[in-house]
Parts: structure tokens; sequence; C-alpha cells
């Protein structure tokens, strides 16, 4: 379950003179508290979305929200609104999420560039994740020889229907003794093509 909303942080105070109390009728002056709301996610601030401001009257203590004051008070009010800038904090969840997608980016081209790695000096036990000619059925081959330019590879005798979850199927025992022969050319040209998508190597 997902924890998400909104929530509010006092981000300025002050006070502001001669004006009249809507309320009381008293010239005085007013205490003002400015809240930044800001979006949350498991707590988490990830940006703001507005602001607020109550003010209290210095004479009667009565709290007014700004729609509820009269023209020439909110016009003392707006300059203080718009100076009040929301805080980095309240940006850090965005900071996180950030931080998480570059860290996945970077993990993924290490990870490519192990592949290629591979496909440049395959070793037996290599195993190939693949595309089946069937659609949205993925298997693996598992590299049982290599002679010169060449590999060959055993099957898989088992299919999965997701894409990133051919560990469930890659097991000794699932690999029957049809074996096939490939140039590294045409091992090459399926990874290029992303019918095999995925080398894992078992050293």
């Amino acid at each position: 379950m997902i924890f998400y909303g909104s929530n509010a942080r006092r981000i300025n105070h002050g006070k502001i003179s001669n004006v009249i109390c809507p309320d009381c009728g008293t010239s005085t002056y007013f205490n003002y508290s400015v809240f930044g709301k800001y979006a949350h996610i498991y707590w988490i601030p990830l940006f703001p979305v507005g602001k607020k401001i109550i003010v209290e009257c210095g004479h009667c203590k009565k709290t007014f929200e700004k729609k509820e004051l009269p023209k020439e008070i909110t016009q003392k009010i707006i300059p203080v609104e718009k100076d009040s800038k929301a805080p980095v904090w309240q940006y850090s969840g965005l900071f996180v999420i950030a931080c998480i997608i570059a860290s996945i980016i970077y993990a993924g081209k290490v990870s490519d560039r192990k592949e290629l790695e591979y496909l440049q000096a395959p070793a037996i036990g290599d195993v190939y994740s693949y595309e089946s000619s069937e659609d949205n059925h993925y298997s693996t081959m598992k590299v049982v020889n290599i002679l010169d330019d060449s590999i060959t590879v055993s099957y898989n005798t088992y299919e999965i229907d997701k894409k990133y979850s051919t560990d469930q199927i890659d097991k000794e025992e699932n690999y029957e003794d049809f074996q096939e022969k490939f140039s590294l050319n045409d091992i090459k040209e399926l990874y290029s093509k992303e019918i095999i998508y995925e080398i894992k190597d078992t050293k």
C-alpha cells in the first residue's frame, strides 16, 4: 500500500503593522504565518503544492485566512507571500527519485558493457536469455562448447511469459540433449536485434 498525500509546514512569519481588524475594529497589528504546502509519499516531501497564510489580530487574537481579509490588508500580505520561498527540503523526494533513476541507468550501462564483453569472449556455461518464436515467451540457451569463432548451445526445454524471470527456469535438468552451433557473428547479430536480450556469465 502506498501512503501519499499533502502536508504543510511554516516557512515564514512576521508582523504587519497599522491595520484595522475586521472583527474587533481596532487599529492594531497582525501576526502572520506563511505555511508551505507540499506533496509527500511515505512522508518524504516530493515538491511544493502551494502556500497558505494565517494572520492573527494582535488585539482580539482572532485568526483569519487571506480570503477572509479586506483588500487593504491582503495588499500588504501579497508581497510577503511572494517572498516566502519553498525551502529546499520540500524537493528532497524529487532528489531521491533522481538518484534512484540515475543508479538504475548507471547499473544498466554497466550491465550492457559486461554483456558486450561476454559476447567478445564467450565461456562455457554462459546463459543467453532470448525471445522465442512465440510472442511474449522467453527461454534460455547455455553455451556448452566453444571452437574458434563458433559456439555450441543447449536449449532449455521450458519457456516463461515474463521476460526478466528466466532465472526461474534456468536449471541444469531443464536443458535438453539437442544442441545447435552458431558463429560468433550470428550470436552478435541476435543480440543486436534484441532476440538475445540478456547474457549471464556463470564464472
